[in-house]
């Protein structure tokens, strides 16, 4: 069965050759598939998905963003993907999408855009790619060439595909001339790329370079495999499996390895000190909807408004929760509850709640008072949730999030991260001014 637009017949070609490859990569665990044409690179890779996925389960992932002929095959309404679960913890087994074949799933990008450098250097691929080979299962990453991070993410895995003509940046390339098969109008003749990532010990296996001349020529391929003392993939029985919790399982292992550590308490002696409650008022599911709350929608008068991550019910799904004020006791926080909704912050009268709230994360310290408006602002501008607090030595300090909990806290490192922001947890401290 055919997963690409059938109506594009290059498309149909590519997952072809896509299913060609597939055949040959039964003991590998993680590959990228790049080209210059994202479609024709995600049909190439949905081929192999097919391949493999009649014996284990497949993951085909989006590292480039809203690839069209991945977004079709989604047809959950659901907005999350990899971008969220890198960016915001929420876990990879609720936005994969099963595609095709029961042992078939497709990774959407996601709310944020995932063809960053900080995602492609995420030393984290590393487990996420652990995890898929203990379980014997297959991650296929479709990325963009045009990110530096390229040879950074392809050395996580075990190879990488490249799909059509073209030289990589950041890549030692080793650049093959196979001839264009007789009829072939998918490509011209001449010079295709073979990549060759750093720092690899393992020894490369040339997937059948005749087969992918006499295929029209359209990729040529790379992958590595593990010295033999390494151990093999498990074999998955698919006659024996539930495939839907199997991926799951092995989608858990990935999000466990992606998750950020409890990141470390910076002032763990200020905890009595601590401004501990404030109010929230709104939760939404996406960071998006949360940040334009923060940034445009609320009143000027609303105070140290911010927002964290929450993870919610027993599927923990992950909610991005808006809170406003900071106080030292539950009675001001109360106080601070009645004005937001007096002043239609607040303007469902059974919506609002104080809530227990004593760690943020500390982006600046020491800031003239008269100043800290203006750079609380300019980090919101960056995206980021950022408010000011007076202390006591008369200055002020610019905080992001409020959370109840240091393990709840990490679930935003990996977003500070992603914006330039080397997280500092602390007790938080100040007063509204």
């Amino acid at each position: 069965m055919s997963l690409v637009d059938q109506s594009l017949p290059d498309l149909v070609a590519y997952e072809a050759e896509g299913r060609r490859i597939g055949a040959s990569l039964d003991s590998v665990a993680a590959v990228v598939v790049v080209g210059k044409s994202p479609d024709n690179a995600a049909a190439v890779a949905l081929g192999i998905g097919e391949a493999q996925a009649t014996s284990r389960r497949v993951v085909v992932a989006d590292l480039v963003g809203d690839i069209t002929a991945l977004t079709r095959l989604v047809s959950s309404d659901d907005p999350h993907g990899l971008s969220d679960s890198f960016l915001f913890g929420v876990s990879l087994n609720k936005v994969a999408q099963p595609v095709g074949s029961a042992n078939l799933y497709v990774l959407p990008s996601g709310t944020e855009p995932v063809a960053d450098d900080a995602i492609y250097r995420n030393d984290r691929w590393r487990r996420l790619v652990a995890g898929f080979r203990e379980v014997g299962a297959l991650l296929v990453l479709v990325a963009s060439e045009q990110v530096p991070g390229l040879s950074a993410l392809i050395t996580y895995t075990d190879g990488a595909i490249a799909v059509g003509r073209g030289e990589v940046p950041g890549l030692v390339l080793d650049v093959a001339k196979i001839p264009r098969p007789p009829g072939s109008t998918l490509t011209p003749s001449g010079r295709y790329t073979v990549i060759v990532p750093k720092r690899r010990s393992r020894r490369p296996l040339f997937i059948g370079a005749g087969a992918l001349a006499a295929a029209a020529a359209i990729v040529a391929t790379v992958v590595y495999r593990a010295a033999a003392s390494a151990s093999a993939p498990v074999a998955v029985d698919t006659t024996k499996t539930d495939t839907v919790a199997a991926v799951r399982r092995s989608l858990d292992s990935a999000s466990a390895a992606v998750a950020p550590d409890t990141p470390p308490i910076r002032n763990p002696g200020d905890s009595a000190r601590a401004t501990a409650f404030g109010v929230e008022i709104a939760k939404f599911s996406t960071p998006t909807g949360a940040l334009m709350r923060v940034r445009g929608e609320l009143p000027r008068a609303t105070p140290a408004a911010t927002f964290g991550v929450v993870a919610i019910g027993a599927d923990a799904t992950l909610w991005y929760r808006v809170v406003a004020g900071a106080a030292a006791s539950r009675r001001a926080a109360d106080s601070t509850l009645s004005s937001l909704r007096a002043t239609r912050a607040i303007d469902d009268p059974a919506a609002g709640a104080v809530v227990s709230v004593p760690f943020a994360f500390r982006l600046q310290a020491g800031v003239a008072p008269a100043a800290a408006d203006s750079v609380a602002a300019d980090f919101r501008a960056r995206g980021i949730p950022a408010y000011a607090l007076l202390q006591d030595d008369s200055t002020a300090t610019i905080y992001a999030g409020a959370f109840e909990t240091a393990d709840q806290a990490a679930l935003f490192t990996t977003y500070l991260r992603g914006l330039g922001v080397e997280p500092a947890l602390t007790y938080r401290l100040g007063r509204v001014f």
